[in-house]
């Protein structure tokens, strides 16, 4: 019985091996088919279970990969170049991006944010992004975060705060860390308050090693300098000059504004080589290199003066000197006996030797002054060329007419004035013409168009002039207090202009938003979305393939591939149904998704729109008041221009009349060596008549009646 059955078993396993076999035999086609559709849709199913995992994912690497762009575009396109306006937009979207704190450089993102709105003027803004930095403790942007927090505090007057966060910086800072910044900003507000001894304390504490150890030592020497203390101060700008090398903060304006004390400092002490020195040391980029230029050519006028007084005298007394010499030598050259003489010769000689001397000494300080002369010309033209509208130029201008004096080119000098008369005569009629017609509006205008000049070098039109000269245009543009006034003025007109900047923006991302809020491709799931749609449509090839294979299969007229393959593609259908549902739910996922960033967009744009029409009115009201009052302050220096103006034509008149002055002095010296080249030509007619000479013989026959004497007594003889 056993044996039956295990041959039974055996034969139905053989049939059914035959059956199967059959099956493969006669449907091979069809199921290898059915087959190949399996891989395809495990692969599928494989991708579609990637999308549902990494979609979510995908899309925040993407907005990531934004965001780094944005930083880099904003650091080195904004930040970098001192677009401190345009960086502050964008590292604020950074920022406040949901996706901001998972961001590798997000410290940075905040400090650059922060240090935008510093540098922007925005302190308030600015303090609160530095606070956020410190909120996090210790990172790379802590120790700038709170110099920066101490320097807003003192900008506020808030110095109580200021020394707080100051104590807390020495506790972060040993001596071997750079704290330098924030001793050198309270140095500095102790400075500005007036409080000299622990100013120069705290400017003495930063190391030579600090970033801002020479920016504060300069600061001491001034704070002497207000002391009169003209040695220490020198000291230390010596030993500043030779330790600018550890200036890594402010380096190229220490070492112009070093040799420009220096050279102040020299030239109130006197000592004029030493202060042209410095003046010459001063930069050309440096912003204050025009104002050395025009103090130096003081310093040519100041020790021309000094010369000449110093050797006035003497050299009258030496010409004096030599012109009496001149006849003593003649007096004693005509003498007979020179034999008895030759001590008095032998001392006239040696005489003569001193006034060759002193001569060649005259003369050595004229080519002194000569050389001076033609320094300070070359100064003078240096100072025009560097800044030909400034208001320098015209004091200078007036400094060369007495430098032309002085060394006695009285020619070119009496030119000079007068044509420096000629020039402010018609300065000064052309502003008294212009003056009465000038409405606030048209003093607004000048000042606007200079300023603009001035910054970019475009050329002024004779329209934006409103009939004044360039030149007093220019010189209204850059009075300190016009100037003042024009930068909050300026720097209203452009928050107003960005008020519309933004006002356009915000109208572009309200039409973007609500392109994709009624279906328009939003750019971070605009992958998700093609994947997903490439998905169903190889599901619905898939379903097509399987039915066309189902309807082969039918066909067949073997049962057994018949119910193998329809039975594969039911289960083949069943999961490309489930792919269909998922990618259902996914699709609302990814839409769930795009609503959520569409939303803090909107959200984002009504928190940019809300404060709109308030800065609006703000900065059109800062316009009209700074406007208001520019034109006032305006106003009043154009009148003081005006009357400066008449002073120029009086300092000319009297340099034509001092040129005439001292060409008569020179002429009156001219006429002395005029005498005694007579009186020396007078001695050499005489010399040239023979001492021995007498007076004719009588001619014969003529008696000499020679003059009786005087009669004594008082009578007449008979």
């Amino acid at each position: 019985m056993h044996r039956s059955l295990v041959v039974a078993f055996a034969l139905v396993l053989v049939l059914g091996m035959t059956v199967g076999s059959s099956a493969k035999d006669e449907g091979g086609p069809l199921v290898d088919h059915l087959n190949q559709l399996n891989v395809k849709i495990e692969q599928l199913q494989n991708e579609v279970a990637d999308l549902e995992t990494n979609f979510g994912r995908e899309v925040d690497e993407r907005e990531r990969l934004m965001l780094q762009r944005s930083f880099v575009e904003g650091r080195e396109f904004f930040y970098e170049l001192h677009d401190y306006r345009g960086a502050s937009e964008v590292f604020y979207g950074i920022v406040n991006h949901p996706l901001a704190s998972s961001l590798p450089n997000y410290n940075a993102a905040i400090f650059y944010l922060a240090d935008s709105l510093f540098q922007s003027g925005y302190y308030p803004e600015a303090k609160s992004q530095y606070e956020r930095l410190i909120q996090k403790g210790p990172s790379d942007y802590y120790a700038m975060s709170l110099m920066r927090l101490i320097e807003i505090a003192v900008v506020q007057r808030n110095y109580s705060e200021a020394e707080r966060l100051y104590s807390i910086m020495l506790s972060k800072f040993p001596e071997g860390e750079d704290g330098s910044l924030g001793r050198y900003i309270i140095g500095k507000s102790y400075y500005e308050r007036g409080e000299t001894a622990k100013a120069i304390e705290v400017f003495d504490s930063i190391s030579e090693e600090g970033s801002f150890h020479a920016t504060a030592q300069y600061y001491a020497a001034v704070l002497f300098i207000k002391q009169k203390n003209f040695q220490e101060a020198v000291n230390r700008l010596r030993r500043l000059k030779k330790e600018l090398k550890h200036d890594v903060a402010n380096k190229k304006a220490i070492f112009a504004l070093t040799h420009l004390a220096l050279a102040r400092i020299y030239y109130e002490m006197n000592d004029f080589p030493q202060a042209m020195a410095n003046y010459s040391a001063v930069p050309e980029d440096y912003q204050d290199y025009p104002e050395a230029l025009y103090e130096s050519i003081w310093v040519f006028i100041t020790r021309n003066d000094y010369l000449l007084k110093a050797i006035e005298d003497e050299r009258d007394s030496y010409e004096n000197i030599l012109f009496d010499f001149a006849s003593f030598r003649e007096a004693v050259d005509s003498q007979d006996d020179q034999e008895s003489l030759s001590e008095v010769v032998a001392e006239s000689d040696k005489l003569q030797a001193d006034l060759d001397e002193m001569k060649g000494m005259f003369d050595e300080v004229d080519s002194s002054l000569a050389r001076l002369q033609e320094e300070a010309i070359g100064s003078f033209n240096k100072l025009v060329q560097a800044a030909p509208n400034s208001p320098l130029v015209a004091d200078a201008e007036i400094l060369v007419g007495n430098i032309y004096s002085q060394v006695e080119d009285f020619k070119t000098a009496d030119q000079w004035f007068k044509r420096l008369k000629q020039k402010y005569e018609d300065f000064y009629a052309s502003i008294e013409a212009a003056q009465p017609r000038l409405t606030g509006a048209d003093y607004v205008g000048v000042v606007a168009s200079a300023s603009s000049s001035l910054s970019d070098g475009s050329p002024m039109s004779q329209a934006s002039l409103r009939g004044l000269p360039e030149e007093i245009a220019f010189w209204l543009a850059v009075d300190p207090d016009v100037r003042k006034i024009f930068v909050l003025y300026d720097a209203a007109n452009n928050e107003r202009q960005n008020v519309g900047k933004m006002r356009e923006m915000i109208g572009d991302i309200e039409v973007k938003l609500r392109e994709l809020e009624v279906g328009g491709e939003y750019p971070f799931y605009r992958e998700a979305n093609r994947r997903s749609l490439q998905y169903r449509s190889e599901i619905e090839s898939f379903q097509v393939e399987l039915l066309n294979l189902r309807n082969e299969a039918g066909q067949s007229p073997d049962e057994a591939v018949r119910n193998h393959v329809q039975s594969g593609v039911s289960g083949q259908e069943g999961v490309l149904s489930n792919l269909q549902s998922r990618l259902g739910s996914l699709n609302v996922k990814i839409d769930a998704k795009k609503q959520e960033r569409l939303n803090y967009f909107r959200q984002e744009l009504a928190v940019l729109r809300q404060p709109l029409d308030e800065y609006d009115r703000a900065s059109n009201a800062l316009m009209a008041s700074s406007g208001g009052t520019l034109a006032t302050v305006a106003a009043a220096e154009m009148a003081d221009i005006e009357r400066t103006v008449a002073e120029y034509v009086q300092k000319a008149d009297l340099g034509i009349i001092d040129v005439a002055w001292r060409s008569t002095r020179g002429s009156s010296r001219e006429i002395r060596k005029l005498q005694h080249q007579m009186e020396e030509e007078l001695h050499q007619l005489q010399r040239s008549q023979s001492p021995q000479e007498s007076a004719p013989a009588p001619a014969d026959g003529e008696k000499s009646n020679p003059t009786p004497p005087a009669p004594s007594g008082g009578g007449s003889g008979s």
